[in-house]
């Protein structure tokens, strides 16, 4: 209630009247569909990394490499304009181990570490200081460990920087400066335009900075990591990740066709419930049923 006056929306048992449920529900069906960013794969993202023309892009590619393994929002390894509630990480949200030992600030071997582990401190979710650990893999670039000993070797070789520099700190010239989320979409769709729909499969406007964390729910499903597995490293507090999923890929689907032949005949048990008819009385109505078991 605002004013000592009664919502006028909601009727007396609590609920939206259904006038206005009704109205709603006629401007979902008259909205368009919802287009959602299409998922980067792997290639694209090497492609982005081995481009390095400019500052820009040497900071741009250990951080999509970065962003890909912990599923990131844009926000939390770019600059973003306007007010939100997700946190841009810093140089200190991240921490390396080896052997179970700290070696976070060995600065001469962090790349060598086991495990990464980054810290974030406040998220779209609502969850606070929500830790996510990755293990290295064997390849020398699409590796957490690396990528992200990469990024906070080079920010901490900046004059000026320290632990709470932000991840996507870099120098140009002799100006330190923090990436941009519309300059790092201008570069990702500058590559998608070079390589073209034909080898794409789509223009460069359907993709986005929100495609690398669309990428990182679609390779853990192709891969066979359990939903529960994803929702973890992802931090999605539902099964909101499957919107990510494109049914429109090839290898989604790759093993469902020969699956659905494998069996090729099924058994239904009777059933044993009783088929009742019923019989009608001199007065018309029905009497009870009677039950005839086959």
């Amino acid at each position: 209630m605002e004013h000592d006056r009664p919502d006028p929306t909601i009727n007396i048992h609590g609920k939206t009247h259904r006038i206005l449920r009704l109205q709603l529900s006629a401007y979902r069906h008259t909205d368009p569909a919802v287009k959602h960013q299409r998922a980067l794969t792997i290639d694209f993202i090497l492609k982005l990394y081995f481009h390095q023309a400019t500052p820009v892009d040497v900071c741009l590619g250990p951080l999509a490499i970065l962003a890909f393994f912990f599923a990131m929002r844009s926000c939390e390894y770019l600059t973003i304009t306007g007010e939100r509630r997700t946190k841009l990480l810093r140089v200190q949200d991240l921490r390396f181990f080896q052997d179970r030992t700290d070696i976070t600030h060995d600065h001469t071997t962090n790349h060598l570490a086991d495990i990464i582990c980054i810290t974030f401190r406040d998220q779209k979710n609502g969850e606070k200081d929500e830790a996510i650990t990755l293990s290295r893999t064997s390849d020398p670039i699409m590796c957490p460990v690396r990528q992200g000993a990469c990024i906070v070797n080079k920010i901490l070789n900046i004059p000026g920087t320290n632990t709470s520099s932000a991840i996507n700190t870099y120098m140009s010239g002799t100006q330190t400066y923090t990436l941009k989320a519309e300059t790092a979409i201008k570069r990702v769709r500058t590559l998608a335009t070079t390589l073209g729909r034909d080898h794409l499969g789509y223009d460069p406007l359907d993709i986005g900075l929100h495609s690398i964390r669309s990428a990182a729910a679609m390779a853990m499903i192709l891969s066979g990591v359990p939903n529960y597995m994803v929702m973890l490293i992802g931090r999605w507090k539902s099964d909101a990740f499957l919107i990510y999923i494109r049914k429109q890929v090839a290898e989604f689907t790759k093993t469902v066709s020969q699956k659905m032949i494998t069996t090729t005949t099924f058994f239904h048990p009777p059933d044993n419930t009783p088929a009742f008819t019923s019989r009608s009385t001199m007065a018309g109505r029905d009497a009870h049923a009677t039950a005839h078991l086959t």
